[in-house]
C-alpha cells in the first residue's frame, strides 16, 4: 500500500501536520507492509522447501500442513 494509490485529500498537511488520523492509517499500512513482505517471504522459502532447495523445518511444515488443510 502507498500513500500516492489512496484519496489524495486524506494526506494533505495543515499548518505542517498531518491529521491525527491520517497518522494511525500510515503508522497501520505501515504494519500491514510489513506483514505483507513477512508472509510473501515465507511463502517464498516454503516453496524452496517444497522443491528441496532448503531443508523443511518444523515452522515451515505446519505452515505447509496449514495451507492443505485450508
Amino acid at each position: 500500500m502507498n500513500q500516492e494509490d489512496g484519496k489524495k485529500e486524506i494526506f494533505k498537511t495543515t499548518n505542517g501536520l498531518l491529521p491525527s488520523l491520517t497518522t494511525v492509517l500510515i503508522q497501520e499500512m505501515e504494519k500491514f507492509n510489513r506483514l505483507i513482505d513477512v508472509i510473501s517471504k515465507s511463502l517464498d522459502t516454503l516453496k524452496e522447501a517444497i522443491y528441496g532447495f532448503v531443508v523443511m523445518s518444523d515452522v515451515l511444515d505446519k505452515m505447509f500442513v496449514k495451507l492443505q488443510n485450508g
